[in-house]
């Protein structure tokens, strides 16, 4: 049976969420710790009305002793809170300037995007299906509070509730201290996990169904879903039911060792010293007891100093500090690639991809103006795309479709568009695509292709979570092919489209590099980072 690759065609729709309203009817829930108050907003072009709540609180803000420490649900309010304005995002490590809000350590919150109308009955109950997005930045930056990751678009045209979260991020968010037991060291994943208990206790009130919630992320946030994935594979309990991968698995994350940084155990006593918290010479000459009792003096002298001079020493430009998730055995596997081969992973669908020119937005030699300023650029950025994206991708992909028998789908996104580019000569670069899934690209210089694939690429999204072991997003699983070439959907605008929608290509255009880096799996191991 021959299989391809598909490109999606293009339906026309020329609405942008720079383009909202806001209606005068304000929107009101009731949660589990009290009422929230949002606003209701409109397309242009659309009689569908969106609530938004921006800057829900799932979990205590994480300040004074609570800093390092494990999240827990918030306190009550009493009285009605106002939600209209996006929340603070966590303590960034690098730049701000994308950030719709103020960074703070008081961070802890979602952001929820619900069609206005009653949600349809569905065998018998209401819900709309939950796609509940995790944001990337490498463990280090990013956050909820962005232009590219506002649902509103998404609850608009998809009727869906969408949910972006919050989550800690760099030395706030994975403290290397020896003081902390290493299972609750992976803050920012702990707090991943509280925002989906938070919704699955209080998304009914949103419309949402909690049975039937999607978590979706991009790079790290690809990588976080990958984590949840691998280490939340009990049924019964588990708060997702399908899983979208944006450019990124965790399997292999560990080949993006980035050898010029300094991880988090070396990090930390640097970080300490700065803030005179330490002392290296009473470290080197004392017992065991007497320096796990330094230790933890060190950690709460680090947990009392202020944020500004913790964030001033993470972003010192002349050092790449990596405060990075570890290998706990709860959030995090020492082997993740291991596990999945032995089937150790949640038996849910799947919708996986990546970008096409994912490493030329992180490889080196290029100049301040873009220009290339090393030789053999492009061979080491194909490379660094294959090597860390695709060829991983195909694994899992191939793993879970295979070997696990799973519903499995998988896309290769080949579009550029002028007001989405950096730089010119990146391409489809890392994190492309999200403003495109989102619907949340700049109005100016937008194209009429570019909103006919983001309208097809969102219906997709949308579909897979609606009925991920149906349909899914529309084109051939990878199941229906052999496991050397199976159906693959190019996302691009120049093919031609068929009747139904997508233009077949051949599949070895994208993973045909990747027998070579067979033995870069099978032989190197290391810790995932980002």
């Amino acid at each position: 049976m021959k299989s391809f690759l598909v490109s999606a065609a293009l339906v026309a729709s020329n609405v942008n969420v720079t383009e909202l309203v806001t209606a005068t009817t304000p929107a009101i829930a009731t949660l589990k710790s009290g009422e929230i108050v949002g606003a209701q907003k409109i397309l242009p072009g659309l009689d569908t009305a969106v609530n938004q709540f921006l800057g829900v609180p799932y979990a205590a803000p994480p300040l004074g002793a609570l800093r390092f420490a494990l999240p827990s649900p918030p306190t009550p309010w009493l009285t009605p809170r106002n939600v209209t304005a996006w929340p603070n995002a966590c303590t960034q490590q690098g730049n701000t300037d994308v950030l719709l809000a103020p960074e703070s350590e008081d961070c802890l919150y979602v952001n929820v995007f619900a069609p206005a109308s009653p949600a349809p009955a569905s065998n018998g109950k209401g819900g709309r299906a939950v796609m509940v997005w995790i944001h990337g930045g490498g463990f280090k930056s990013g956050s909820a509070s962005m232009t590219r990751h506002d649902g509103t678009s998404f609850a608009a045209h998809q009727d869906v509730v969408v949910v972006s979260m919050n989550y800690r991020l760099g030395a706030f968010g994975f403290p290397a201290s020896p003081a902390i037991p290493t299972r609750k060291r992976n803050l920012g994943l702990y707090d991943q996990r509280l925002a989906l208990q938070w919704v699955q206790e209080n998304i009914v009130h949103f419309g949402g169904d909690p049975a039937k919630v999607t978590i979706f992320g991009e790079s790290s946030g690809a990588t976080s879903v990958s984590r949840l994935v691998g280490t939340m594979n009990d049924t019964n309990s588990r708060p997702f039911r399908a899983a979208i991968q944006q450019s990124g698995t965790y399997e292999s994350a560990w080949v993006m060792d980035p050898p010029g940084d300094v991880l988090g155990p070396a990090a930390w006593p640097l970080l300490a010293k700065s803030l005179n918290c330490s002392s290296s010479a009473a470290l080197g000459n004392v017992g065991v007891s007497m320096a796990a009792d330094q230790a933890a003096a060190e950690l709460e002298c680090v947990r009392a100093a202020p944020a500004s001079s913790i964030r001033a020493f993470v972003n010192d430009p002349s050092v790449s500090w990596t405060f990075a998730p570890v290998n706990d055995g709860i959030t995090q596997l020492a082997d993740p690639d291991l596990a999945r081969a032995e089937g150790h992973v949640a038996k849910i669908p799947l919708l996986i991809g990546t970008n096409a020119n994912e490493g030329h937005i992180r490889s080196g030699g290029l100049g301040p103006n873009g220009e290339i300023i090393a030789d053999g650029w492009h061979v080491n950025a194909a490379i660094d795309t294959d090597v860390e994206y695709t060829c991983p991708t195909s694994r899992v992909a191939q793993n879970a479709a295979f070997s696990l028998g799973l519903p499995v789908w998988r896309y290769f996104f080949n579009a550029t568009f002028p007001n989405t580019a950096i730089r010119e000569g990146l391409g489809a670069y890392h994190s492309s695509e999200i403003p495109i899934v989102f619907g949340a690209y700049p109005e100016a210089n937008a194209t009429a292709d570019q909103a006919r694939l983001s309208k097809a690429m969102q219906t997709a999204w949308a579909n897979f979570a609606k009925d991920p072991y149906g349909a899914g997003p529309g084109w051939a699983a990878v199941g229906s092919g052999n496991a050397d070439q199976y159906p693959v959907v190019a996302l691009n605008v120049d093919t031609d489209p068929t009747v139904k929608g997508w233009a077949l290509i051949d599949s070895g255009a994208v993973d045909g590099a990747c027998r070579l880096f067979e033995l870069t799996y099978k032989y190197r191991r290391g810790s995932p980072w980002w």
